[in-house]
């Protein structure tokens, strides 16, 4: 298998982050329990663009619509030295099943919409890091 060459530096940081799934194109398609209910994950890594996103909190039953995007993942995130989580509205790019736990999921998600002010935090942090990494 070839290196995996990214246009984005990322970040690996294990962060705890919750999330919410959003009905984006089909009304309807969620119950109002869905739509209001937060789950949790664990953000795996990050780049200025997006985050990896492990979680079990999630129905089988939304994969065909995450994968085609008719529904979208809110998420929310904190740096330890930030006082005011990062919020964001993502895109899914891709999921994966971990085996060999048949209910854990790995989504890669795209930022569709950042504030420009969570988007330089993060950026930020990314810039530092890599400056700590080539030292």
């Amino acid at each position: 298998m070839g290196i995996e060459r990214r246009l984005n530096n990322r970040v690996s940081q294990m962060l705890d982050i919750n999330f919410l799934i959003m009905d984006k194109m089909t009304p309807n398609m969620l119950n109002a329990q869905d739509l209001l209910n937060f789950r949790a994950g664990l953000l795996v890594d990050f780049s200025s663009t997006g985050l990896s996103m492990k979680t079990w909190d999630i129905i089988d039953r939304w994969m065909p619509f995450l994968k085609s995007g008719d529904l979208t993942i809110g998420i929310q995130f904190q740096f330890a030295f930030e006082a005011r989580p990062i919020y964001a509205i993502t895109k899914v790019m891709w999921v994966k099943k971990i085996p060999p736990q048949k209910k854990e999921y790995l989504f890669g998600l795209k930022f569709t919409d950042i504030s420009s002010t969570d988007l330089i935090k993060v950026r930020k942090y990314v810039i530092g890091n890599n400056k700590k990494s080539k030292k």
